[in-house]
């Protein structure tokens, strides 16, 4: 693990404990429902905008998991995460362009989940937007002894994107425009 990444994780696990409760950097928390463990959620950047080389246009969006996401329970249950992104709509939450799978692991109040990987979503082609992507990750906990039965959610939304067009990168602040160094036509 990068030096770097190291001390992100660190300095979120530091916060969690100071906070006794989740750690979030630069994570906008949009509702927390239910029964819930410890979690951590890293927004530097939380979500990365690749564009084609060619012609500037979003080709897909990677999704940084949750750093850590601990059970709601002493014994090992289910917990998981999925993403959405939401194409903006003017004066309205937003439509619902996509909702990944959920990817599952167990963990218990003491003991993480581990191996949550970032996970990627490609623009069909062809697809028209409005001017951007907005994208939400969920944490799901799971019911003791169930993989579906759904005991706690946590709506989170990223603030922070990474703009990347071949070997150009920069940052970009609240979603991922459908073109390279665009802004949203709203």
């Amino acid at each position: 693990m990068a030096r770097r990444s190291l001390g992100a994780v660190l300095a979120a696990a530091m916060l969690t404990v100071a906070l006794g409760a989740q750690a979030v950097l630069g994570v906008s928390v949009h509702n927390v429902t239910g029964k819930v463990g410890a979690w951590s959620a890293l927004d530097d950047p939380g979500a990365k905008c690749i564009y084609s080389s060619k012609t500037g246009r979003l080709r897909a969006i990677s999704v940084r998991p949750p750093t850590f996401v601990n059970g709601a329970h002493s014994d090992m249950t289910w917990v998981g995460w999925r993403f959405q992104v939401v194409e903006p709509v003017e004066f309205e939450r937003g439509r619902l362009i996509y909702k990944s799978r959920t990817w599952k692991a167990q963990a218990s109040d003491s003991v993480s989940a581990d191996a949550f990987a970032r996970a990627k979503w490609y623009l069909p082609k062809g697809m028209k937007s409005a001017g951007g992507y907005h994208v939400y990750p969920i944490i799901v906990w799971y019911a003791p002894g169930s993989k579906v039965a759904v005991e706690g959610k946590a709506f989170l939304g990223y603030d922070h994107y990474r703009l990347k067009k071949g070997s150009k990168q920069y940052r970009g602040f609240g979603y991922c425009s459908d073109r390279y160094g665009g802004t949203p036509s709203l």
